[in-house]
C-alpha cells in the first residue's frame, strides 16, 4: 500500500471577502505611503538650511540640536511614536536626525489638514504643535516659511544652491560657517 501525500488545501474564503481584504490592504499601504512621501527631501534640505545653515553640530539657544534644530520634546515624541531609543545626543548625526525630522513632520501633518501648507507646518515645527491651528503667525515664522518655499521651488527647478539663498530683493547673503557674506 502506497502512502499518498496530502495536497495543500487553501482555506476556503468566499472570493469576494478575500478580494476585498486584499484591496483594503493595498489601499492602506497606498495611504500610508502617500502620507510618508508628503515630506520630500527638498523640503527637508530647505528646513535644515533655514534652521542651521545645514550644520549638523549646531545648537540653539533653547537647547535645540542638529541641522534641523530639533527640540528634545520633539525627539522624545518620535521615540514614543515609533518605539525608537536613540538618545537626544544623536540629533547631531545627520542621517538619524533627518529621519527623526521626517517622522516628526509627518506626525505634525496628521494633526490638522491645514498643515499641508508650509506656513502652519513651519509654525508647528518652530513654535509648538498647537501653532498649526493659528490663523496668524509671527514674522519670523512667515519669513522662514517663505524661504523654505523658495528653496523647495528652486530645488525642483534645479537652481544651484548659491542662487537659492538670495532674498527677493536680489541682494543675497550666503550663510557659510555661521557668518554671513555677500554673494557676488
Amino acid at each position: 500500500m502506497t502512502q499518498q501525500t496530502p495536497k495543500w488545501i487553501w482555506p476556503r474564503f468566499p472570493k469576494a471577502a478575500f478580494a476585498s481584504s486584499i484591496l483594503a490592504c493595498c489601499m492602506i499601504s497606498v495611504l500610508v505611503g502617500a502620507r510618508a512621501t508628503t515630506i520630500d527631501d527638498a523640503f527637508l534640505d530647505a528646513l535644515a538650511m533655514v534652521e542651521s545653515g545645514n550644520q549638523s553640530m549646531a545648537r540653539g539657544k533653547a537647547g535645540e540640536r542638529g541641522a534641523f534644530q530639533m527640540k528634545r520634546i520633539a525627539w522624545e515624541q518620535v521615540n514614543r511614536l515609533h518605539g525608537w531609543r536613540h538618545p537626544f545626543s544623536s540629533a547631531t548625526n545627520p542621517i538619524i536626525a533627518r529621519e527623526y525630522a521626517r517622522r516628526y513632520l509627518v506626525h505634525l501633518q496628521s494633526l490638522s489638514p491645514a498643515s499641508r501648507e508650509t506656513a502652519p507646518l513651519v509654525a508647528a515645527w518652530m513654535l509648538s504643535p498647537r501653532a498649526i491651528h493659528r490663523r496668524a503667525f509671527p514674522l519670523s515664522v512667515r519669513s522662514a516659511a517663505e524661504r523654505i518655499d523658495n528653496l523647495t521651488r528652486s530645488a525642483a527647478a534645479n537652481v544651484p544652491i548659491r542662487h537659492r539663498l538670495r532674498d527677493n530683493a536680489g541682494k543675497g547673503t550666503d550663510k557659510k560657517g555661521g557668518a554671513e557674506r555677500r554673494v557676488p
